[in-house]
C-alpha cells in the first residue's frame, strides 16, 4: 500500500482501539502471506479460517498488552507495523484483528521489553566530539549526541533526558560530566557545563521525546569535524533506509530503518517505570545490535554520516532493535538548531 494509506490505516485502528470494545470477524486470512519477521510471532498470526472474536476487550497500554503501531517499510511498499511487547492471550487476539485489517500488508514482531540505554566505559575528550561518554553525576553514562544552539545562548550539547537530567530527577544548573561517572568522570575536573533545558517525561501520557540540553562552560571547546562533519538535519525520513550512529558503548554501527511513526511503544525509564512513547523510528542493526546500554543520546545519521535523522532513546539488544525520536521534532520542541 502507499505511505498515505498505511498512515490512514494506523490512525483508524488507533481510534478504534481507543474507543473500546469491538466485535470483529475474520474470513480466510492466510498467515503464510504475512511478513512474519520473528519466530515468536508464529503463534500470534496463525489465523484460523472463519475465526470469530467477540467483545474485543479494552486493554491498558501501559501494561504493554496493546501492540505499538507504526508504518513499516515492506518490499512492496508500505504496510502496518505491529510491535508486540507482552505476548498474552489478549494481545494475540488484537494481533489477529490488526493483521486482518491490514489485508496481508503487515510487519509483525515480538520486540519484548525495551529499556533505556544508559551504561559502560570510554575516555575523556577535549575538545568534545559526538559519540563520547557524557552524563549527569547521578547517571552511569550515556552518549553526547550533537551540538546545538538556541538564540542568545552558548553552544549546547544534546543528549537524552535520562542521560543529562536523570529522568526528570535533576535540576536546571546541575553539572554535566564528560566522561560520565561509569567512565571515571568526576566533578569538578570533568565538568563541561550545566543542565539548561529538559523536555520532561510524563508518566501516563504518550511522550514524543526523551531529551535534554547542557550549555558548555567557558573554555570548553567542541570539534565539529570529529569524528565526521554533521552538515544538516533531515526532516523527511521516508526515503532513507540505511543508517549509522556513533555511541559510547558500541562506537559506529550500521542499521536499517524498518518502521516510522511507531506509536504506543513502552520503554522502562529509570526512576519513572513504564513510559509510553509515540512517533518513534525503529532501527534494526546489521549483523549486530544497533545500540546497547550507554548509547542513549546518540544521533542516528544516514550512512554517509552527514545528515542527522534521530536520537536514540532505548532498545532491545537481544533482538538487535533500537528506537529513536526524529531529530527535527526534538529541535522544534527545544527551539534549537544544529550547530555547524
Amino acid at each position: 500500500m502507499r505511505l498515505s494509506s498505511a498512515r490512514e490505516l494506523k490512525a483508524d485502528l488507533q481510534a478504534e482501539l481507543a474507543a473500546g470494545e469491538r466485535s470483529v470477524v475474520y474470513d480466510n486470512v492466510a498467515s503464510t502471506a504475512l511478513r512474519v519477521t520473528d519466530p515468536l510471532v508464529a503463534s500470534l498470526v496463525s489465523l484460523q479460517r472463519g475465526l470469530i472474536l467477540h467483545r474485543l476487550p479494552r486493554l491498558r497500554r501501559l501494561a504493554t498488552q496493546v501492540p505499538a503501531l507504526g508504518v513499516a517499510k515492506l518490499a512492496s511498499g508500505w504496510g502496518l507495523a505491529i510491535r508486540v511487547q507482552e505476548p498474552t492471550g489478549s494481545s494475540r487476539e488484537l494481533v489477529h484483528y490488526l493483521v486482518g485489517k491490514a489485508a496481508e500488508e503487515a510487519d509483525v514482531k515480538v520486540v519484548g521489553p525495551v529499556i533505556t540505554h544508559a551504561g559502560s566505559p570510554t575516555d575523556r575528550y577535549r575538545p568534545l566530539q559526538r559519540g563520547v561518554s557524557i552524563g549527569h553525576p547521578d547517571v552511569t553514562a550515556g552518549t553526547l549526541g550533537c551540538f546545538v544552539q538556541r538564540p542568545g545562548r552558548r553552544i549546547e550539547v544534546l543528549s537524552a533526558n535520562h542521560v543529562l537530567a536523570n529522568a526528570n530527577q535533576a535540576r536546571l544548573g546541575d553539572p554535566i560530566l564528560q566522561p560520565g561517572t561509569n567512565d571515571l568522570g568526576k566533578a569538578p575536573d570533568d565538568t563541561i557545563g550545566s543542565l539548561t533545558a529538559v523536555v520532561p517525561i510524563i508518566p501516563g501520557h504518550a511522550n514524543r521525546a526523551d531529551v535534554a540540553l547542557c550549555e558548555l562552560s567557558d573554555g570548553v571547546e567542541c570539534d565539529l569535524g570529529a569524528p565526521s562533519i554533521l552538515a544538516d538535519v533531515a526532516e523527511d525520513l521516508t526515503d532513507i533506509s540505511d543508517v549509522a550512529k556513533l555511541g559510547r558503548t558500541t562506537g559506529r554501527t550500521e542499521g536499517r530503518i524498518r518502521v516510522l511513526e511507531l506509536d504506543g511503544l513502552v520503554i522502562d525509564e529509570p526512576h519513572l517505570g513504564s513510559i509510553e512513547f509515540d512517533g518513534l523510528v525503529e532501527i534494526e542493526g546489521v549483523g549486530r545490535p544497533f545500540s546497547e546500554p550507554g548509547d542513549s543520546g546518540a544521533v542516528v545519521t544516514d550512512r554517509s554520516g552527514a545528515h542527522a535523522l534521530a536520537i536514540i532513546i532505548g532498545g532491545n539488544t537481544d533482538r538487535h532493535l533500537s528506537w529513536a525520536t526524529p531529530l527535527a521534532d526534538v529541535l522544534a520542541m527545544l527551539e534549537a538548531q544544529l550547530y555547524t
